[in-house]
């Protein structure tokens, strides 16, 4: 019996994880190469992202299993933060084996920053943003080490960044600047629908670091929406942010207000690949990656300066034509005034033509359309909505490419609604959109049970 407890003991010194003496105040690791380098390196590096729980630090005491972690590297200091929480270790011993952490802050409270932005700056630990107690935060917070709390920092407007399916902001720690390309609101205590997946505000911002201030830089454009909004990995570079959209690289460059775009499709799946097993931070011309399993490092050339501008702006400058608005009003109404009443009338009744005239045209679905809609009535009649496999095999794309089953699905959801709203008393959109229980990063979809009627009758004619 000795022998087998001792041998017990043995695997678990040997293996290659992570372990608490006692409780969560002193952590050990043996995946020490991430940590390793980034002691090493004297040049700024941006937080490093686990994507999955449980990795660089092991504590299997409750929440901590269940939390994603962020390394930060602060001055010469390494931190790893615990997503959703204030919890904060520090690195205070390293060996070529073995990594020692010691839990420096006495938060206590947690979920209210789930998916919080994460960025180091000259003077301290920040993070941002966050979802929690059904709805997103644009707050900023500040680890202060004398009180070992987190601390707001007072800002002249909340500004809350998108958080699904991937984070938006970037920071520039050379200016201490803050970006975001729009702002997105989640509240799941308003009736709107579309609080539920992030009412979008398309208003491109700046926050300076130094005046707290937040500045507006212009609209968004559509590109950037498209772009941001569809992607599915982030990475934070000194040139910018970093994205995968479409199966393609894009860099978006705030300084410039420039977005960028890779020719090497190879290299964006490479990226792929290695996002699924690996931790990763860019620096210089290299992107590095720490394995989840062994925590050894690896490196692949990323050279920023070879990505082309694509032409399209992130955002575009607001003019103000107040002025050239109220001269060219007073010119207009100078030079119609005698025929004013004549245009209202003809406006009027060309209105009205308009709003009865499409209802006298018949709009009938292609059988593609249909099947999509049967479907999604015997889904919503059962109390189920359908996934996104669902839909793609209803629609004939299932064996596509993930490019093309986006822009088919996106087409046929799009003719669907439009055809709906004009043939119907409905101004919702007839295919509705949910973000999955399972995976926020996905959504479902669904009829709504309100609207099945008029949906089954519009099949039948």
């Amino acid at each position: 019996m000795k022998k087998l407890f001792t041998l017990l003991i043995l695997l678990f010194t040997l293996s290659e994880i992570t372990f608490s003496q006692v409780s969560d105040s002193v952590v050990y690791t043996k995946k020490v190469g991430l940590f390793k380098q980034l002691v090493n390196t004297k040049e700024y590096v941006y937080p490093v992202l686990s994507h999955v729980s449980n990795i660089f630090l092991d504590i299997p005491i409750a929440p901590y299993p269940e939390k994603e972690q962020f390394v930060l590297k602060y001055g010469d200091d390494i931190f790893i933060r615990f997503d959703a929480t204030g919890f904060i270790f520090q690195l205070t011993d390293l060996t070529d084996s073995l990594a020692t952490f010691k839990r420096i802050d006495k938060t206590v409270n947690f979920n209210y920053c789930i998916r919080s932005f994460n960025f180091v700056s000259g003077d301290g630990i920040y993070n941002y943003g966050g979802y929690g107690f059904w709805k997103n935060n644009g707050m900023i917070r500040k680890y202060d080490a004398r009180s070992k709390e987190w601390s707001i920092i007072k800002t002249n407007e909340e500004i809350p960044p998108q958080l699904f399916k991937i984070n938006n902001p970037w920071f520039n720690f050379k200016t201490e600047e803050l970006y975001i390309p729009y702002r997105a609101d989640i509240n799941a205590s308003l009736k709107n629908i579309e609080y539920m997946f992030g009412q979008i505000t398309p208003l491109s911002y700046k926050l300076n670091l130094k005046s707290n201030e937040w500045e507006v830089l212009g609209n968004t454009s559509k590109e950037t929406l498209k772009l941001i909004g569809e992607a599915t990995l982030y990475l934070s570079t000194y040139k910018g942010l970093l994205v995968l959209s479409f199966e393609q690289l894009y860099l978006f460059d705030f300084e410039n207000n420039r977005i960028l775009k890779s020719d090497d499709n190879v290299f964006a799946q490479t990226f792929m690949r290695i996002s699924d097993n690996n931790s990763m931070y860019h620096l210089g011309k290299t992107l590095y990656s720490s394995s989840f399993q062994t925590g050894k490092m690896d490196s692949v050339k990323l050279d920023l300066d070879s990505f082309k501008f694509t032409g399209q702006p992130i955002y575009t400058k607001i003019v103000d034509y107040t002025w050239a608005w109220i001269g060219g009003l007073a010119f207009l109404i100078l030079l119609l005034f005698s025929g004013i009443y004549v245009i209202i009338i003809r406006r009027k009744k060309i209105d009205r033509s308009k709003t009865i005239e499409p209802k006298n045209f018949k709009f009938e679905f292609s059988d593609i359309e249909k099947g999509l809609i049967q479907m999604l009535l015997d889904k919503s009649k059962s109390n189920h909505t359908a996934t996104i496999n669902e839909i793609n095999y209803v629609l004939g794309v299932k064996d596509k490419n993930i490019g093309l089953q986006k822009k088919v699905r996106s087409e046929v959801f799009n003719a669907v609604n439009e055809k709906f709203k004009l043939i119907s008393d409905w101004d919702e959109p007839l295919v509705q959109s949910i973000r999955s229980e399972s995976d926020k990063r996905y959504f479902e979809y669904m009829i709504r049970k309100d609207m099945i009627k008029e949906a089954e009758r519009i099949l039948q004619e």
